[in-house]
């Protein structure tokens, strides 16, 4: 599985390096949520790899019931933690809600930029 994560971090990297400067990522999470746990050191993994920065990159803490400081997860319709969200020009193109819809959140990520880009 690590060789696969691995492949799948490299082509995901290679589509957010090239699309970097046009897209902002956001997502939500919560120290209490495991999948949170499993998933955001992945995913600023990924990040850093495409060199997309602090700029580029919004986390939005929540609670149990996904309400956080400001009224972003309400905003955003946030209900489940992580949510993966891909904006272009401040509009959202797509998102990657918890492990995907096919468990590889990755490869969906790098599809929703690469059919925006």
């Amino acid at each position: 599985m690590k060789h696969l994560l691995l492949v799948v971090l490299i082509i995901g990297v290679g589509i957010f390096t090239y699309a970097q400067s046009d897209y902002m990522v956001g997502t939500d999470g919560g120290t209490w949520c495991g999948d949170t746990q499993a998933l955001l050191p992945k995913f600023y993994l990924l990040m850093d790899a495409a060199g997309i920065g602090g700029d580029q990159l919004t986390f939005v803490a929540v609670d149990r019931q996904k309400h956080a400081l400001n009224p972003l997860p309400e905003e955003m319709h946030l209900a489940h933690t992580p949510t993966f969200i891909i904006l272009k020009g401040g509009k959202e193109v797509g998102r990657v809600v918890e492990w995907g819809k096919n468990g590889q959140w990755e490869t969906e990520l790098g599809d929703i930029v690469s059919k925006n880009f």
